[in-house]
């Protein structure tokens, strides 16, 4: 009954190594609805479940998609998301990758305001030739 909600879980998921622009860690931390602390023993659990079933059906993918991943990323690793793009049932020109030389996680709000402006743009820009 109480084990669900025990904020246990061991969590490398640290914001100063989510965004470059430490300020904006700041910003991130004074934000009052911002949970902080280990993730909580149901929600580690929902999130690993969850990412094994994705794993495991990454070729039943069939809808376009974008994914853009910082190479610079040491939260999640560029190789997952190098894996889902080889690996979805996706045509090419339904799909996309574009890694991001030298940016971090928060890539759409803690890098350079210019390389912020181009990843905001490379979305749009992807959504509006789908239409």
């Amino acid at each position: 009954k109480h084990f669900p909600s025990l904020a246990v879980t061991p969590s490398s998921m640290d914001d100063r190594l989510v965004f470059r622009d430490q300020s904006f860690v700041e910003k991130v931390k004074s934000n009052p609805i911002k949970y902080i602390g280990k993730p909580r023993l149901a929600t580690a659990a929902t999130l690993f479940k969850s990412t094994v079933e994705l794993e495991s059906r990454m070729e039943e993918l069939e809808t376009p998609f974008l994914v853009i991943h910082g190479l610079g990323d040491v939260v999640t690793t560029p190789e997952a998301s190098r894996e889902l793009y080889n690996r979805a049932n996706v045509s090419e020109e339904n799909k996309k990758l574009i890694l991001l030389e030298d940016q971090w996680h928060g890539f759409l709000w803690a890098e350079a305001p210019d390389a912020v402006e181009e990843n905001w743009k490379s979305i749009l820009d992807w959504a509006l030739s789908r239409v």
